[in-house]
């Protein structure tokens, strides 16, 4: 039997969405569509990455508890899915008791196993990117590399993960594979690997709004292992219910904005590795942005222009207002035709861009 696993990253409901949450999601849902079209069986999974810092202090903002705050988003998220019919088949949310007892259940194994210990952490945080730096990497003036705002000193005691010991069957997996798409994408991971990786802090003392870890009440499981889990969580790994992990794991396509790609491409196959897990067929990244303009005999106004937007740096333009007057798909058509997904706009292949990702049989 041919089948097809997709998946979005799960978006960090932090504030409303930006229109590139829209992008990723409209792209992976034609992907959907066409291989479905095709007969293979199909899963499509999206959802919401729902614990951290920046959620606990944006819901103590609005006098909201961390729950309160993100509800209200999510159900926000799922009725602009609706209203641009992204035929999803499942909606994980890290705040759901299926996907903490996975998370919880990955990092005692990996703890077990000696792949997670104990260690102190003192350095440069990033609290609307969620990541710690070195001093070296940093802006002038102790500024965030990634959306330019001031970084935290951070003193802690904390979990690591040993990301270092895979990075050499990491780097053949890469080069002897097409993993990570474009090329581009692909050439600038594996330099980021040849400058050597350091373990992972998987853990926050200072964060309450979080899974906790299942053996010591005082941290909370970091981002890394508990957002990226979703994509086996969701399929039941770990659990009596694995159905679904068995028929369709490993996903064929994740397909991530350009700014996660380190995530998916070299945190996320080594934790996979560590479990004795299959990685991922393809990891591709897409584009920022690309134009919309408003569709021939559409009477609303409102179908204009994609912006190229980031939560993190807070240039948000939300894509509620390219759905239109309901009669006509603009936000959905804009991201696909002959498009290739991770350059820029005016590239374009001899046939629809959806058939470049091809189903694995299993």
């Amino acid at each position: 039997m041919t089948r097809f696993y997709i998946t979005t990253p799960i978006y960090y409901p932090s504030s409303k969405l930006h229109i590139g949450h829209s992008y990723t999601t409209v792209a992976a849902d034609a992907l959907a569509r066409y291989h479905r079209r095709l007969g293979h069986e199909t899963y499509f999974l999206t959802g919401t990455d729902e614990h951290g810092q920046k959620i606990e202090r944006a819901a103590l903002a609005e006098g909201k508890t961390p729950i309160q705050f993100v509800d209200e988003i999510v159900a926000g998220i799922k009725e602009l899915w609706a209203a641009l019919h992204i035929s999803y088949d499942d909606f994980i949310r890290t705040t759901e008791e299926r996907h903490k007892k996975v998370v919880q259940k990955i990092f005692k194994q990996l703890y077990d196993q000696g792949d997670i210990y104990k260690s102190s952490y003192e350095g440069w945080y990033c609290t609307p990117c969620e990541t710690f730096w070195i001093e070296s990497k940093l802006k002038e003036g102790n500024l965030c590399p990634d959306c330019g705002r001031p970084v935290e000193w951070t003193k802690e005691e904390s979990y690591f993960f040993r990301l270092s010991k895979y990075a050499d069957r990491l780097l053949r997996y890469i080069e002897e594979t097409d993993f990570i798409q474009p090329a581009s994408r692909k050439n600038e991971m594996i330099s980021f690997i040849n400058q050597g990786l350091e373990d992972l802090c998987v853990s926050r003392s200072t964060v309450r709004w979080g899974i906790p870890v299942p053996f010591d009440e005082k941290q909370t499981i970091y981002v890394w292992i508990d957002a990226l889990s979703n994509y086996i969580s969701a399929l039941g790994w770990g659990t009596e219910n694995d159905e679904l992990y068995r028929k369709f794991w490993p996903a064929d396509v994740h397909l991530v904005g350009k700014e996660i790609v380190r995530f998916h491409t070299i945190i996320w196959p080594c934790i996979l590795m560590a479990l004795g897990c299959r990685c991922p067929g393809r990891s591709s990244a897409t584009a920022g942005c690309c134009s919309a303009p408003r569709p021939r005999r559409c009477p609303s106004p409102r179908a204009t222009w994609w912006i190229p937007s980031s939560s993190s740096t807070g240039t948000v333009w939300t894509p509620s207002g390219t759905t239109c007057c309901g009669r006509c798909p603009s936000a959905r058509t804009a991201p696909t035709p002959k498009r290739r997904s991770s350059c820029a706009p005016t590239t374009t292949w001899p046939t629809t861009w959806a058939t470049c990702f091809p189903a694995r049989r299993r």
